[in-house]
């Protein structure tokens, strides 16, 4: 009976937490954007330089590869792919997360359906030398660089998709969502996890394709390019997105009063210092609040503290280390 009423709870807080998303539009909107540019980078771009893209993602790739007509069905195979994985990690993520990660992926697949069904026009815009294709790379005198620049494309575009995804509480599904297990466990940014365990998937696509004829060198020009995808997406994803990066602000105001109430009014959730110094300028008493935060949280507190005080001189500067206790519960919500 207990684990019936139990089941029939997690239900009903599944359902309320699921409506809850849907009602938050432009959560959806920036989902809707962030998938079409992912399903567009792959497809029009990695797809022509024949190359794979992180992590995950690559089976479905590197089975189009052997199988060209999978085209309009790799981002539908990369969804089923992601179903064990949500399973699994169900109770040790935060549900939103993996709920706003599945419309991702749905509508990823939604695009990339259309685009492989009907794209082929589209790719005809994007070509950056006529006659040029990856088919002809065995041929003597074969010019490589369009891959770089396909690829280069792929990364900004992807990178750039990832990173609103991931703003918008959500993943593109995959190893994200193993790279953001531990993300949340270290307390690092997601990024550092990313291009590990991507490229130790990857790896194996790229076996896959040497073995099975399709990439003529296993440290060829198309392996180089894979690497080279997943390390700058990881990287780009990190400057985008440094959910747990730090950084050491202060504020030197003669408004100290009115700042520390404020503070002390909602209950600010990091520690503080006040220290009183003498201008050497002009030779009067000034006050210093000096705190650690978190630099996605640095933009609203400044806009606060110049409302506080508009002649308040404000710094900031990243923090490489740091130990002891730190409270990351706002942003973990």
């Amino acid at each position: 009976m207990k684990k019936n009423l139990a089941s029939i709870d997690q239900k009903h807080n599944v359902n309320n937490l699921m409506s809850g998303i849907l009602k938050d539009w432009k959560k959806i909107i920036m989902l809707l954007l962030s998938s079409f540019l992912f399903a567009f980078g792959t497809i029009i771009f990695l797809v022509q330089a024949n190359t794979i893209p992180s992590g995950l993602s690559s089976i479905p790739q590197t089975l189009l590869y052997f199988f060209s007509d999978l085209k309009p069905y790799v981002t539908l195979i990369y969804f089923a792919l992601n179903i064990p994985l949500i399973i699994f990690f169900w109770n040790k993520v935060k549900k939103s997360f993996l709920l706003l990660s599945l419309i991702f992926m749905f509508l990823n697949a939604f695009w990339g359906f259309i685009l492989g069904e009907y794209g082929s026009s589209i790719s005809q815009l994007f070509i950056i030398i006529n006659n040029w294709t990856i088919n002809d790379i065995d041929q003597p005198g074969y010019t490589t660089w369009p891959i770089f620049v396909y690829v280069s494309l792929a990364i900004l575009i992807n990178s750039f998709a990832a990173s609103l995804a991931w703003k918008s509480g959500a993943s593109t599904g995959g190893t994200d969502i193993i790279a953001y297990y531990f993300s949340t466990k270290l307390k690092k940014d997601v990024g550092n996890f990313l291009w590990i365990i991507s490229l130790t998937i990857s790896f194996f696509s790229i076996i896959s394709l040497f073995f099975g004829g399709i990439y003529d060198s296993f440290f060829g020009i198309r392996t180089i390019c894979s690497i080279f995808y997943i390390i700058f997406t990881s990287f780009i994803i990190n400057q985008l997105y440094p959910k747990y990066r730090k950084v050491l602000v202060k504020i030197d105001s003669k408004k100290y009063k009115e700042i520390t109430n404020y503070l002390n009014d909602i209950n600010y959730w990091h520690g503080f210092k006040i220290f009183e110094a003498t201008s050497g300028y002009t030779k009067e008493k000034n006050y210093t609040i000096e705190s650690v935060m978190l630099v996605l949280e640095y933009k609203e507190f400044r806009k606060i503290i110049i409302h506080l005080d508009p002649n308040a001189w404000i710094t900031c500067s990243r923090i490489n280390d740091l130990f002891g206790n730190f409270n990351f519960s706002k942003i973990e919500k």
